[in-house]
């Protein structure tokens, strides 16, 4: 987040996909009373909602479908669930969003696409880090650890095999 001005919420988004390859960083204004501007995706809602409630104040808008306790990055959150199914003639479309109850943060995506007598395609995304809660560091796998832990592993196989054999 970078700053609040009255409703309106501004927002660095950063990302890279699972190859490492970096998406371009972008800055993105969102209005939590009427939606966001510059496009269809809603990086942020209004905080503290509960199931039942609108997501913008607006006379017909999407209502939050559940509110549950998830692990997100190690810390337990309480999120609301946000459900859309989208059917059209040669496909279906399932899209479940998750934000973070307190801040009304997005924090991840799964979509589920099934294309009428063929097949079914399914993705998701979801953060990584963040600076609106405290979160546990993911641990790094450190590569001197590589050779310990094969041949702890191996010597751990030859002990098998010769109580194996001895027992036999």
């Amino acid at each position: 987040m970078v700053g609040v001005s009255g409703k309106e919420v501004t927002l660095r988004i950063t990302g890279a996909y699972k190859n490492g390859t970096a998406i371009p960083a972008s800055q993105l204004t969102c209005n939590i009373e009427s939606g966001m501007t510059g496009g269809f995706q809603r990086y942020i809602i209004a905080a503290s909602l509960n199931q039942g409630d609108k997501i913008l104040n607006l006379a017909v808008s999407d209502t939050i479908n559940k509110t549950e306790t998830r692990t997100i990055l190690g810390a337990s959150r309480s999120v609301n669930i946000l459900n859309f199914t989208s059917t059209l003639p040669t496909q279906t479309i399932k899209v479940t969003y998750i934000y973070d109850k307190i801040s009304g943060m997005h924090l991840g995506m799964d979509m589920e696409t099934t294309i009428t007598g063929a097949e079914t395609y399914t993705n998701s995304y979801s953060i990584i880090d963040t600076n609106i809660f405290d979160v546990e560091p993911i641990p790094e796998f450190q590569s001197w650890m590589i050779l310990p832990l094969f041949m702890t592993a191996t010597l751990l196989v030859v002990i098998l095999q010769k109580h194996k054999h001895t027992t036999q």
